[in-house]
């Protein structure tokens, strides 16, 4: 297996900008990983906003507990918390595919190096 196999297989599979560490490119690597790391948190605490929106609606009684009323909140509290979590989920997607994309060229380029 070549390194530019494996640096898109780890870009792909472990985490953006993984690759680029393994090819050395330092500064894109922590800059694509910097950035996938805040969008994933960004999106990770959306989600604990409303899971906690959600369980206080559970317990205050204004939902009751059966899944399509919960669904039902998921959808209206997902509604109400605006465009963030829908635009850190683009950013970690976009660093994804970018990271891919900058490991294989890097490790292209590598290889076609003597």
């Amino acid at each position: 297996m070549t390194r530019t196999t494996k640096a898109v297989l780890m870009s792909l599979l472990l985490f953006p900008g993984s690759g680029l560490f393994l090819l050395q490119r330092y500064v894109s690597a922590v800059a694509l990983s910097g950035a996938a790391a805040v969008a994933l948190y960004m999106l990770l605490r959306a989600a604990l906003v409303m899971a906690e929106a959600i369980s206080e609606k559970i317990l205050s009684g204004t939902v009751p507990l059966e899944p399509i009323a919960i669904l039902n909140a998921v959808h209206s509290v997902a509604a109400a918390s605006g465009p963030q979590a829908n635009l850190a989920s683009l950013v970690f997607m976009g660093c994804w595919v970018v990271g891919v994309v900058l490991s294989w060229r890097a490790g292209d380029a590598n290889d076609h190096t003597p």
